[in-house]
């Protein structure tokens, strides 16, 4: 059985929201993207395709 997913498009405003309500802290490696947050990589390790941050 498969569950639906919905996906949603976050805007700067979204973003700097969460970091304000500290969702999303200063040591947290993400960034916004075509409105969407990614996981970004450490220095020297190759990224992957866009991980995606449930």
């Amino acid at each position: 059985m498969s569950v639906p997913v919905t996906r949603r498009q976050f805007t700067v405003d979204d973003y700097a929201r969460m970091r304000a309500a500290e969702i999303l802290i200063e040591d947290d490696r993400v960034e916004l993207l075509d409105g969407e947050i990614y996981v970004r990589c450490f220095r020297g390790i190759p990224s992957p395709p866009r991980s995606f941050l449930p």
